[in-house]
């Protein structure tokens, strides 16, 4: 985990000092190491932890805590999800083409989007012949 960790710091330095794609290109490299690590790891961090503090539970219900356990993440995904917006492909997909074109504009805070929303409208039409 710690080095997961000393990965995002790596990671962060050329990110949020970039001048140029390479710089973003080798800090997202490291973020993507870093991610992967930590996204293991942390799982078997958690674990063990759930473990030693059910072991501590008598009459043999620790493994149904272990297992239970597993409704926290579960509702803070269910719950969160309340709170994310579509995102322009995903409005593309319901064949939602204005809705798209105006959270297109809205994130990024510009009014001609015409090119990137027809590569996103050409790439979603692409998509559903596959």
């Amino acid at each position: 985990m710690m080095f997961g960790g000393f990965l995002f710091v790596i990671g962060a330095f050329p990110n949020g000092s970039a001048e140029n794609i390479d710089m973003l290109i080798v800090g997202r490299m490291f973020l993507g190491v870093g991610i992967g690590f930590a996204n293991q790891l942390a799982l078997i961090f958690v674990a063990n932890l759930m473990n030693y503090f059910s072991a501590k539970i008598k009459a043999g219900r620790d493994w149904r805590l272990s297992f239970g356990g597993a409704v926290v993440p579960g509702l803070i995904i269910l719950f969160g999800s309340f709170w994310f917006s579509d995102t322009p492909n995903s409005l593309l997909e319901c064949n939602k083409f204005d809705e798209a074109k105006d959270l297109l504009i809205k994130i990024r805070s510009v009014n001609n989007v015409d090119e990137e929303f027809n590569d996103l409208a050409n790439s979603s039409e692409a998509a559903k012949l596959v």
